[in-house]
């Protein structure tokens, strides 16, 4: 795994193949198919050590909050609040093509993101605003770690200012609680 990272961040998305990975950890191409099977399965690999890692960065910071409401949100916003370096959008990049061509990928990043979604939405005061904040981020870190926006700090910073915010605002009602409302 930590052959993937080196070729990553030395090489760029493009390059990490199960040869380059194989050179890079000093060992054959060959022994790389043995321990994974192919490159999907090595990548599907990756994504669950990444999904662990992050997983662990969050319930580190969720557990500072103790039983506070939001804080699983408050953990992610946390989490959040570093711009992504070059690298870290190069390992993103990795982790979009492994879902691309991985089920297993894809069902690791599903059942992570369904966690986290249910957590913020059972641990939330407000539910229906805390989901909304937690696709707000999403959508700020899918900008981001896609290359497709590079905000500065501090409109960063004042971003996910505003989505705290947003996850402690009461909403006005759904269109469909109005119409069930007595």
């Amino acid at each position: 795994m930590a052959a993937i990272e080196t070729v990553i961040h030395r090489d760029g998305a493009g390059a990490v193949s199960v040869g380059a990975i194989a050179r890079e950890a000093g060992i054959s191409k060959a022994s790389v198919l043995y321990d994974y099977g192919n490159r999907s399965a090595l990548l599907a690999a990756y994504v669950e050590r990444w999904l662990e890692a992050r997983k662990a960065a969050i319930t580190a910071r969720a557990e500072r909050a103790g039983t506070e409401p939001d804080a699983w949100l408050t953990a992610l916003l946390a989490v959040a609040g570093d711009v992504p370096s070059e690298q870290k959008r190069s390992c993103a990049l990795v982790l979009s093509a492994s879902l691309a061509e991985s089920e297993e990928s894809r069902a690791l990043a599903r059942n992570a993101f369904a966690e986290d979604l249910a957590r913020v939405r059972n641990e939330a005061a407000r539910p229906r605003s805390a989901m909304l904040a937690f696709l707000a981020l999403a959508g700020l870190q899918a900008l981001e770690y896609n290359g497709f926006h590079h905000f500065s700090v501090e409109e960063r910073q004042a971003i996910l200012r505003d989505i705290a915010v947003l996850a402690r605002t009461e909403l006005a009602p759904a269109n469909n609680e109005l119409e069930t409302a007595p």
